[in-house]
């Protein structure tokens, strides 16, 4: 089965939110828990964690070949999604400083852990892509018996896709006949392998 590069680009993004630094600690407050794909299900033990979907995708110019692969420059829009969910008690409920009080502290900080991680970034297989950020977006309610977040974080990825056109998967394999050779003049020759078409032409002798 073929991995598109959306797909490959957007498990890139994952193993590098989840990768464990030299330190042993994760990059961000969601830890392993980043997934890429949004329709994961996710239930409280999963809390925080990070989701990764493509929001679509633009062709830029007009594609270039050259008789065997095609190459279409591309803009594809990933969204980061950080998902946080504060568990409260009914003494939390009843005093100033509870805790969806610092939902907004913590989605400030889980979007510069992304933001931190992402930044200078190489995606491996498109180590010229341009990964740039474009639009951060927090969201918070409190009013359900969990308070909860998100921060999604929208990233554009410039990128060169190439393709092998139909036909030109196997390119034709040129036949090439060899020959031993070795000059029958002056000191002995130890015979080589050359192509026929480079052997020289050995025309007749007359004789009287």
């Amino acid at each position: 089965m073929t991995t598109s590069a959306r797909q490959t680009i957007r498990d890139a993004f994952r193993n590098r939110l989840s990768r464990v630094g030299p330190d042993g600690v994760h990059p961000t407050m969601a830890g392993a828990r980043v997934f890429s794909s949004r329709t994961r299900r996710i239930g409280l033990r999963d809390m925080p964690c990070i989701l990764l979907f493509a929001r679509g995708e633009k062709v830029l110019g007009a594609p270039l070949n050259d008789g065997t692969v095609e190459y279409t420059d591309r803009e594809l829009r990933l969204t980061v999604a950080a998902i946080l969910v504060e568990i409260r008690s009914d003494a939390d409920i009843e005093t100033e400083d509870r805790p969806d009080s610092r939902l907004d502290d913590r989605l400030d900080e889980i979007a510069e852990q992304i933001e931190r991680t992402l930044a200078g970034w190489e995606i491996p297989g498109f180590e010229g892509a341009d990964i740039a950020l474009v639009e951060t977006e927090l969201f918070v309610d409190v009013d359900g018996a969990e308070p909860h977040g998100n921060a999604l974080l929208t990233y554009a990825v410039a990128y060169r896709l190439a393709r092998v056109l139909p036909g030109a998967e196997d390119p034709p394999i040129p036949t090439m006949v060899m020959a031993s050779w070795s000059p029958d003049i002056g000191p002995p020759h130890e015979a080589d392998y050359r192509p026929v078409a480079d052997l020289p032409v050995l025309l007749p002798v007359e004789t009287p």
